[in-house]
């Protein structure tokens, strides 16, 4: 079939960017109320800060090398932003961007395949609605995110730049060699799906390597025993909903196209986080490339295809849909900008779950434990924090407790928040 331009391209490119600004605006809003987390937004803001400044890939919080918990050096390229924009919502708004590349993407495929204008608008607008994606940019902010424009595009552009792509891909986190893999397997690059298994493979040698004996947190979702007695949940049937509904099942019709949705569909499902099993948060993001190109596959292969079902799945999509943030009461946000303001700059700080992400652009930054002693570190602590929290790491009574023990610490207090000096010696 010659490959002809995409009709109603410019209003896909338009598509993307009323989605990139309004779900930019969307993660601006949740760094000032203060719902983002220090696993993971945290993280990469310090990590890529730090990059930024000298020291590669280290993680403040965690004394480790980054790339011994995700080996994702291909996130280096977004270390000049917090140079541009010092403050970790840069990283939302050029994940939202990266999210929004992949709505053109989606409606070239489908028009590839298709030659149906309603088609391929039907399926820019399901991957712009879509539960998968929204999950991805409304929770923090992660590799693999970044990931699904490259790995759509490569479908896309096939012969001429797809192993150039999917490449970067691998190098944003380690198991995406194994998502370039399968896509270079489908696109007939078996020489390249070799050498990115193989590259996966010497991945987990680096990371051994670099852990010494540190262990990923998220190494325990793996353990057979945690997968075993999950296996069972109602978390996989949930998400193979979350998966098949707002595409109509259309991944089911696909046939050998629908191959490649099993790599990142049985590791994800491998492990025994129950976010995994409902594919929430970013765990579906490695999933959505190969559900669009199987769904649009599917499509194909339908005797008839009615373009008012688009309309029905985009109902069907916005079903799934969470808000980005809560509302914060005016009080509680004053109290909240207060407290930032007092912060120095440069000072080490240990910060409640939530506050981390507003104070990681510094050298020296720990999470605050209840009950654990912080040293010689400031404490901005949320006693009460709106939306995400971490029950195990908030303690009101011990925050009260802080500011009593030593008033004279004391900087700031009000609204759940408290600013404390570091202790006189």
């Amino acid at each position: 079939m010659t490959e002809r331009p995409a009709p109603d391209r410019g209003w896909a490119w338009a598509g993307a960017g009323v989605f990139a600004a309004g779900v930019g605006a969307l993660k601006v809003q949740q760094a000032e109320r203060l719902q983002n987390q220090a696993y993971d937004l945290g993280i990469y803001a310090n990590v890529l800060w730090n990059t930024a400044h000298g020291r590669p890939f280290w993680d403040s919080l965690k004394g480790i090398n980054y790339l011994a918990d995700h080996f994702s050096p291909g996130m280096a390229v977004l270390s000049p932003l917090l140079r541009l924009w010092p403050d970790a919502a840069v990283l939302g708004v050029a994940q939202s961007m990266a999210l929004a590349f992949g709505i053109p993407a989606v409606h070239r495929l489908a028009w590839n395949k298709t030659r149906d204008r309603a088609a391929a608008a039907g399926f820019a607008l399901l991957y712009a609605l879509s539960p998968l994606v929204h999950e991805a940019a409304r929770f923090d902010v992660h590799a693999v995110a970044f990931a699904v424009p490259l790995l759509l595009w490569a479908f896309v552009l096939r012969e001429r730049a797809s192993t150039g792509l999917l490449a970067c891909a691998g190098t944003l986190q380690e198991d995406q060699w194994l998502c370039a893999a399968a896509a270079a397997w489908r696109l007939g690059r078996r020489r390249a799906a070799g050498v990115f298994l193989a590259a996966f493979a010497l991945t987990l040698v680096a990371m051994r390597g670099l852990a010494g004996d540190f262990v990923p947190a998220h190494w325990s979702f793996y353990d057979p025993g945690a997968v075993l007695a999950s296996v069972f949940s109602v978390n996989r049937p949930l998400g193979l909903l979350r998966l098949l509904i707002p595409l109509g099942g259309l991944p089911l019709l696909a046939g050998a196209d629908a191959l490649p949705l099993l790599v990142p569909l049985a590791y994800t499902w491998l492990g025994s986080n129950p976010h995994q099993g409902r594919l929430e948060l970013q765990y579906g993001a490695p999933l959505i490339p190969f559900a669009f190109y199987a769904a649009i596959s599917g499509w194909t292969r339908l005797k008839r295809r009615p373009s008012w079902a688009f309309a029905v799945l985009a109902l069907a999509s916005v079903v799934w849909l969470r808000p980005y943030s809560k509302p914060v009461p005016p009080e509680k946000a004053a109290a909240a900008a207060e407290l930032l303001s007092r912060v120095p700059a440069d000072a080490p700080v240990c910060a409640s779950f939530n506050l981390v992400p507003r104070v990681a652009l510094r050298r020296d930054l720990c999470l605050w434990v209840p009950g654990r002693p912080s040293g010689d570190y400031w404490l901005a602590l949320d006693a009460s924090p709106v939306g995400f929290g971490r029950g195990d790491l908030q303690s009101p009574a011990a925050v009260d407790a802080l500011a009593a023990a030593d008033p004279a610490r004391v900087v700031c207090a009000g609204g759940g928040f408290l600013l404390l000096s570091p202790p006189r010696r």
